[in-house]
This record gives C-alpha cells, structure tokens and sequence, in this order.
C-alpha cells in the first residue's frame, strides 16, 4: 500500500518538471520508487555511468544516529532527521571527480569528459566595486531568476506527516529564486511530533529503529494523538553545519544562475562588505533597492526588486495546514534597512569586530555546539557570541545576524529571508569571512576541519548528510576551500599551487591580496588599534586578506562627493537638471563604483531615490532628497501608482471586500440619481417611478428644444442651453 501511493504520485511528478535536488525526476520512475533506489542511467546508458568507470548503485550509508529515545521520537514525523531515507534506500555513488545524480557531471571546480582537468577560478568580486554594466547584468539576472521556471527542480507541498496516513503528496513548479527561498525555509522549519507524554506511554522501551519506524508510526496515528509542534530543530542554522550549509548552499545556487540564467561560464555571485559601513550602501535603485519614499517598509517603484513578491513567510501555519510551503505569493517585499531594535544589535558589524573573531575563535566550535558556544569562530560569526569576548551573549546580535536584523524586514526572519536579493550578497560575504577562518589555520599548520562527532546535535554533525540537497553531501565537503571548489575572492590571496592549474591561464586568476594591497594600513572605524602590537602574529598572514579589504574600500582616497558630475568626453562639468538637492556627501569608495565607460546617461533625477553622480571621473551613490514640490502630474502618476501598489499587496479576501464595498456604493450612487432625478426643476404633475433611470413609462424623453431664458434663476446673460421636455 505505501509503495502503491508513492508510486502514484511520483507518476504524477513526472508531468511537472525535471527534478534534480529533493526528488531527482530521473529516480520518479515505477522501478525506481518500488525499489526505494535513485540510482539513474548514465551517459552511457548504465546505472550510475557504472560501465565507463563513473560511479555504482550503492546502499545509502547514513551515520550513527546514537540518539537518545526521547530525542527518537521527537524527531519520529521529521523526515529531514534521516535525509534522505525516507525516500530513498540506494543511490549513486560518484567515483573520483564525477558528480551528479547520475554521475554525469564533474564535482564543482573540475571539467573535461574524465573531470580530470580543473576549471579557471572564477572570481567573487565586491559588488560595490563592479562597473554600472556589470551592476545592472548582474540585477537583471537576478530579476529574471525569480521569472523563470526551474528546468531541474520542483518542490513538495505536502507535509510529511500527511504523506504518512497515505496522502497523496503534492508537487509544484517554482522559479529558480524561489526553489531556493523553499530550501532554506525547508531546511530551518519546525516540525510535528506527537504529544510526548502519551507517546513515552504507548512506545514504552521498544527500540526504534529504521526498519520498524513506519509500523510504530501507524500505531501512534491509529490511537489519534494530538500533534505539537517541535521549535528545536534547524538543520542549517544555530550550530556547526552553519557555515559549510550555506557554503554548499550559495555554490548550488550560483551553479543554477549560471547555467540557466546568466549562461555565462565566468559567472560568479559578487558579495557584499558591509564591514564598517554606517548605512545600507546597496539599498539604491541602481543596486538591490531603495526605499520607497511613501511607504519606507517597501521598496523604491525604480527597482525592479519593488515587484518581488516572497513565499515561505506563514511558519508554522504551513504545518497546521497538512503543507509544507506552498510557494504561493504572499505580498511584496518589506525592507527597512537602519529601523533597527538597538537593545539587539549595534548596527552594522565592523573591521575590529571580525579582527577579534579570528583573533579568539581559533577553533572552528566549542561545546556547547549551539548559540550557547563560547570561544566558537562559528557562534561568533553566526552572531550569537560576542566578537569582542567571544562569550555567548543571548541578549544582542552581532556579524551575520545583525545584518539580517539591520534589514528590519523580510531579511529579519529566517525560514523568509532568501527572499530578499541582500541575502545572495550578504551571504556570499559571510562564506568569504569562513574561508579567511580556513587560510588561517592553515597558516598555523593547523587542520582547518570540524571532526567532532560527539557533541553537535543530528544533522549537524561532519558525517551527516546535508538536508535537503541531493546528489547527497555530507558536512565535512563543506570545509573544502573555495579554490578546491573552484572559485576564489578578490581580496584573499591565493594558496599552494592552485595558482595555476590545468584549464587555467595566469591572465584568469585573480589578483591576490599582494597585488591589493595599496600601501600603510587603512582603519576606516577611527579605532585605535594596532595589528602588529594588539594581535599575535600568527594572524598576520590573514591581515594581509583583512587589510586588502579595507584599502580596496577606500582606495580612492576620501575624495568628497560633487554636487555634479564630469563627462569623460568632456572638460566641461555640467549642471544637473533644474532642482535643488541636498546630499548627504560620503566618501567614494564606500559603496561608490570604480567605472571606465561612459556614464551620461547615469543622472537619473528621481525624487526620493538613491542615484549615481559622477565625481572627477569616479562615480559613487548619494542619498538624494528633492526640496521641489511634487508637479501636479507628478501627484496624479504617484496616486495612480500608490493604487496599484494597494492591489497588488491584496489577499483574496481583501479584493473580495472590495468588490462588495463597491457594489453597495454604486447602488447608493444609483438610488441618489434617482432621488435627484424626480425632483427636477421641470416639474412634472406625476411622479415617475420605475428603474434605476426613475422614468417609468410615462416619462421616456420625447424631444429636445433650445430654450431661451431670461431669468436669473437660469441663466442671467441669456444663454442658450439645452433642455429636456418630457410627455405628460
């Protein structure tokens, strides 16, 4: 019976779309699901690509769960707890530096027909750093993302525990932004357990192991126990998995980008440096949004980004529903950057913050493994420990968190916060801040690893596999460093002889921090420390990566912002448009472009909006606030527009409202006319009745006649006017 229902709904999956992450489409087959074994034909028409040497049809080997019995059956209707064998017992098992779910791909950072050959390391670069154009690609690909439909995967909407009492599940299309917005919900979501004291009651000591789960399970429903809610769990957040997840997590994400949308082999995610920074510099129309200048809890109508609506934002509701995410629209946006609870955080983190960091965290995690971690590189950058102490501090946020939290909005909750574009950036720069921890302690002759077995809860352990990610990758693959996967960033040198490696040329590898590195050390904070006197000097190597940074931020030497902007083909600076402003001027550099073509059409005098001058040949992004009274025109489009923007943030519910309330008001309008109508300055000796148009048989226009009047209470100056005489 259970096999026939899965049986019948992955028949169904197969109408959907191409599956290659939770439910591979090419393990969807009758065999396949019977066989409880996603172990595919390859490129050559053998399972796994077996008979070219490529992989083999292997028994999914989990680790040792070595759980507690309670903490069994809190986790009993978790079907994340035992990823991915509640599906699937066999899988492919890749040899070498094939990859896939049917081993026809190379392991990322590797190409050619044997991957044997290593691909050029593409280059992360700071995105407040990039030319306009490639801003402006960058944006557009990102928009088209949220557009276009996922070719490789499709997403669950049912909840475990209803797939469990035989309901069919249900499976949707999704666009590539949010296949990954459902991920990261899906990996962090709470889950269903039974009440626990009639469960110890009714389990007793039996032993539960994989094979006797489900009969248990069946036991449990058939006695109709109410359900809780177990808040306990995330598989990718709050303990060690955090770093390597999301490592693994953003390079699937950058590998779906480029091969679908970008089409580009070079392409790379760009990252975000907020270290230091007093304000949001990439919330502007030109970059990831600005803010609406009437509603600052939305974004700006210039930025495509304003058009975004999130899924994944209900939480548990989700589960009360018998669902997992539906992937449905559930509203805009909402962003309001520097709204912040200072009782939580201080602001956005800075250069000393991430110095001390490195400084004390010098292993990876410590027990307690969670946010309760003291001396955790991991917990202090999460930001659940203090950076300064590196004591955990429930009290306040600090690195990664607080930049969620800075963005007091969609960014702020977690199961919602892919959501945002400031996610792909920000996250981009936190995996950079985990491998500057790994050339660390690889500078210290240290292993640059996490093997401790004992201590981390399930499903964050090194042996443990990644939820929800399939081809299957255990934690421990998330410590490999970012050349080994095939990718470097433009302020951390290189290391060993990856320099140059086959596939690559010297032209396409980066710069390393050597070359960065502008001369005399920058400290853009004000604060008074000193690298070689206030840090051991084991942390100098890493100085060089943290130094690259600031100068490469600040390298143009604090020039102040001009009110104009300088034409490269012409000596002339010209004026802007007929409007006063006043800038808030800050230095270029920080949040600024560095730009070689040419930039006239970079003025855009919106009101309200963040936008692009240029400075003695540079360009960098102003707050502009308009002192000149809005036109009349400009009034009409901002009302019609403000409507539209209501309609679009409506549920169904509202609109249904709406149409009512106008419904009764056209039928006031009506009865009004009517009202008007019979009391008319043409007297009539009988009353009309009937309709809407109050006329009644007897009062139908019979003719039309031009009157001339010459008394005041018509017309004073004898006008001719147009009347109405009706038969009586």
């Amino acid at each position: 019976m259970h096999s026939f229902a899965f049986l019948i709904c992955f028949l169904c999956l197969t109408l959907v779309g191409w599956v290659d992450a939770q439910f591979p489409r090419a393990c969807t087959s009758s065999q396949s699901l019977q066989l409880r074994e996603c172990c595919p034909a390859g490129i050559d028409g053998s399972k796994c690509g077996e008979s070219q040497g490529r992989g083999i049809c292997e028994k999914i080997k989990q680790a040792d769960t070595n759980l507690s019995l309670n903490e069994t059956m809190l986790l009993l209707l978790d079907e994340r707890a035992s990823w991915p064998t509640a599906f699937y017992d066999r899988a492919c098992l890749c040899w070498g530096n094939y990859d896939g779910v049917d081993c026809s791909k190379c392991k990322a950072g590797y190409q050619g027909e044997s991957c044997n050959k290593r691909t050029a390391l593409r280059t992360r670069r700071n995105f407040t750093s990039l030319s306009v154009e490639d801003v402006k690609k960058f944006v557009s690909i990102l928009d088209q993302s949220k557009r276009i439909n996922s070719e490789n995967y499709v997403i669950l909407t049912t909840s475990y525990d209803q797939i469990l009492q035989k309901q069919t599940p249900v499976f949707k299309n999704v666009t590539i932004h949010n296949l990954f917005v459902w991920m990261h919900s899906y990996v962090s979501r709470n889950n269903f357990m039974f009440e626990e004291q009639h469960m110890q009651r009714l389990v007793g000591d039996k032993e539960i192991s994989l094979e006797n789960r489900l009969d248990i399970i069946d036991e449990l429903f058939q006695e109709n126990l109410n359900l809780d809610i177990n808040g306990g769990v995330d598989y990718a957040h709050e303990s060690s998995a955090f770093l390597p997840w999301h490592r693994q997590f953003m390079l699937k994400w950058e590998a779906e980008i480029r091969e679908l949308v970008a089409k580009d082999p070079a392409f790379a995610l760009p990252y975000w440096d907020w270290l230091d920074n007093d304000n949001c510099d990439v919330c502007n129309d030109a970059m990831l949004g600005g803010r609406d200048h009437e509603n600052k809890t939305l974004l700006s109508r210039g930025s495509p980004f304003s058009k975004w609506e999130v899924i994944c934002t209900r939480g548990d509701e989700y589960m009360k529903q018998g669902q997992q995410c539906t992937g449905e629209p559930e509203g805009l946006l909402l962003r309001n950057p520097g709204a912040y609870d200072p009782a939580k955080i201080k602001g956005l983190p800075t250069t000393p913050e991430l110095i001390n960091s490195l400084r004390i965290g010098d292993e990876y995690d410590s027990a307690t493994f969670d946010i309760s971690a003291n001396q955790s590189y991991r917990n202090m950058l999460e930001g659940f420990a203090n950076s300064s102490s590196g004591n955990a501090d429930p009290a306040m946020s600090y690195m990664h968190n607080a930049v969620h939290l800075y963005m007091n909005g969609t960014m702020s909750v977690v199961g919602a916060s892919a959501n945002d574009p400031i996610f792909v950036v920000h996250h981009s720069f936190v995996d950079s801040l985990f491998e500057l921890w790994i050339h660390r302690r690889r500078d210290q002759r240290k292993p640059a690893t996490f093997n401790i077995d004992r201590g981390p809860r399930l499903g964050h352990r090194p042996q443990d596999f990644m939820v929800p990610f399939f081809p299957l990758v255990r934690n421990r693959m998330g410590f490999e460093d970012t050349q080994q996967l095939g990718y470097v960033y433009d302020y951390i040198g290189l290391q060993g002889d990856l320099a140059l490696t086959e596939g690559s040329t010297e032209e396409q590898v980066p710069s390393g921090s050597d070359q960065l590195s502008l001369g005399g050390s920058v400290n853009p904070t004000g604060q008074d420390f000193s690298v070689a006197n206030d840090f051991p000097s084991d942390l100098g190597p890493i100085m060089n990566s943290v130094q690259s940074l600031q100068q490469a931020r600040s390298s143009l030497g604090g020039k102040s912002l001009a009110l104009g902007y300088r034409s490269p083909n012409h000596g002339k600076k010209i004026k802007p448009p007929n409007r006063r402003y006043r800038l808030r001027s800050r230095t270029l550099g920080e949040g600024g472009f560095s730009v070689d073509d040419d930039l006239n059409e970079i003025f855009l005098p919106v009101i309200g909006q963040m936008e692009l001058y240029r400075a003695e040949g540079e360009v960098a992004s102003a707050a502009v606030e308009s002192t000149r009274n809005p036109t009349l025109w400009q009034k009409i489009k901002n009302f019609f527009a403000n409507i539209t923007r209501a309609f679009r943030t409506m549920t169904k519910r509202d609109i249904g409202l709406l149409v009512l309330l106008c419904a009764l008001l056209l039928g006031c309008i009506c009865m009004c006319a009517c009202m008007c109508s019979s009391r008319s300055s043409l007297k009539r000796k009988e009353k009309t009745s009937g309709g809407c148009c109050c006329y009644g048989d007897k009062g139908v226009p019979e003719e039309t006649f031009a009157l001339l009047e010459t008394g005041e209470a018509v017309y004073p100056r004898k006008k001719v006017v147009k009347g109405t005489i009706y038969s009586m």
